[in-house]
């Protein structure tokens, strides 16, 4: 078996394509709900901004630009979080661990991602 991610193997991959596949979906689900919640601290921010407001302004920018650097490289560790509530779940949740050291957030989910398509494309 070919190598996909770092020690991850379309073999390793297949065995967990249904974990794996929800745990992308919770991932973006999470990636989905951190993103509204910093485009509404800014779009706040902006219509303070607009309204002469300027230092709830200069506070809801920043805490939005503090959650950003806060939540997005957690974004992994928060769904893996979630699902360890489901002992289902604990060996895919030390593969991705494994596999996602030493690699960016989005470095990682896209690599996933693209491995995961390869795999159900060919089968």
């Amino acid at each position: 078996a070919y190598t996909i991610l770092n020690n991850m193997t379309k073999n390793e991959i297949k065995k967990q394509l249904p974990e794996l596949q929800k745990f992308l979906k919770i991932y973006n689900n999470f990636a989905l709900i951190f993103i509204t919640l910093v485009m509404s601290s800014y779009l706040l921010a902006l219509w303070l901004w607009l309204e002469q407001h300027m230092m709830l302004s200069i506070i809801f920018a920043s805490s939005g630009l503090f959650l950003f650097y806060l939540i997005h490289n957690r974004l992994i560790q928060m769904t893996c979080y979630y699902l360890k509530q489901d002992p289902h779940y604990e060996r895919m949740i030390q593969f991705i661990e494994k596999n996602s050291i030493n690699k960016s957030t989005k470095d990682f989910i896209t690599q996933l991602d693209k491995a995961i398509k390869v795999i159900q494309r060919n089968n």
